[in-house]
């Protein structure tokens, strides 16, 4: 369903989902599998920290930003959150 909501908002193409499944697999290492409430938790922190950084320094390196806080907390937790 979000793939057909996404792809009436932007132009389709073949590599358009790349950017969406990283951003979703992101939130499901932070949070835990299965784990309800930390996928909320998660997916509002990285939201916010992608916005504000993408504000502040810029667009190119905000995945790269995400990439080391889910490194930083999986070095911090093995688990996840």
């Amino acid at each position: 369903m979000s793939g057909v909501l996404i792809g009436a908002l932007f132009s389709i193409h073949a590599a358009m989902g790349a950017k969406y499944a990283t951003l979703a697999f992101f939130v499901v290492v932070l949070a835990g599998m299965g784990y309800v409430p930390g996928v909320l938790v998660a997916a509002l922190v990285l939201g916010l920290l992608q916005s504000f950084f993408t504000v502040y320094v810029g667009g190119r390196y905000t995945l790269a930003a995400l990439f080391l806080v889910m490194y930083g907390v999986l070095l911090i937790t093995r688990r996840g959150s």
